[in-house]
């Protein structure tokens, strides 16, 4: 009767702290890093010009709302940069770009245990485009530059982990936070046209702007408002059968 008492008296704590839940803060400010590998498109095979190192990536400020358990929303405002780099016969060429992003998204969580949660999330937007022509001379080969879009839509599906600091922010009630993730942006135009000229050959670059990569996001509480997360139950593990001539 003892033993029984005493296994009782073990397993109610231990419940009762696997059913406490979390209370977190409704709203953030996120800052986000991206960092990824865009890819080339030359318009017919060739061995003159290839791209060798197409590196993009950006920044941005993200406004969060915590919705509920599962769904997060934000808004985004940044910048997004490409440098496509262009390996020649007699030079490198890099075609880079940059401009203001403006973005939303959407993310369901997956999993929330032991202060993580794992997410999908899905982010379109747009990114301020270029509308004009002008040359690059050189001395062995003259580069033409077009653009006709004023925006290059996007839509860009992620996966990642999101986990809480242990502390909270000196002088606050709130956690901080923090997701790291990768994702695939796929553009629904391309950047603009490329031409390169060089003696009596010429290629055309027509980059797409897709990119995939990485990112690393830091949440910083914001305003009063809080929501309880629930952890995850924990599967039940099947009962014990005894036999009783163990038992005496």
């Amino acid at each position: 009767m003892k033993s029984i008492l005493l296994i009782i008296s073990i397993l109610i704590p231990a419940i009762v702290i696997g059913q406490k839940t979390t209370k977190i803060n409704k709203y953030s400010v996120g800052i986000e890093i991206d960092v990824g590998h865009s890819f080339p498109n030359f318009d017919k095979e060739q061995e003159q010009w290839k791209g060798i190192f197409y590196p993009a990536g950006g920044i941005n400020v993200l406004f969060v709302n915590r919705i509920n358990q599962k769904w997060i929303t934000d808004l985004g405002v940044g910048i997004t940069g490409y440098a496509l780099t262009n390996q020649g016969s007699v030079d490198n060429y890099v075609l880079d770009f940059a401009s203001p992003t403006i973005s939303s998204g959407v993310s369901y969580n997956f999993l929330n245990r032991h202060g993580q949660e794992n997410f999908i999330k899905l982010t379109s937007g747009f990114q301020l485009g270029y509308r004009g022509t002008f040359i690059d001379e050189f001395e062995d080969y003259t580069v033409r530059i077009e653009g006709k879009n004023k925006l290059y839509q996007f839509i860009r599906p992620e996966i990642g982990i999101r986990r809480y600091f242990k502390q909270r922010m000196k002088g606050s009630r709130y956690k901080m936070a923090y997701e790291f993730g990768t994702y695939f942006r796929y553009n629904l135009n391309t950047l603009g046209t490329a031409t390169i000229e060089e003696n009596d050959f010429e290629v055309t670059l027509k980059p797409r702007g897709n990119i995939i990569g990485g990112y690393f996001k830091i949440l910083l509480p914001a305003g009063k408002k809080r929501i309880r997360l629930k952890p995850q139950k924990e599967k039940e593990l099947p009962p014990i059968i005894y036999n009783p001539r163990y038992l005496k």
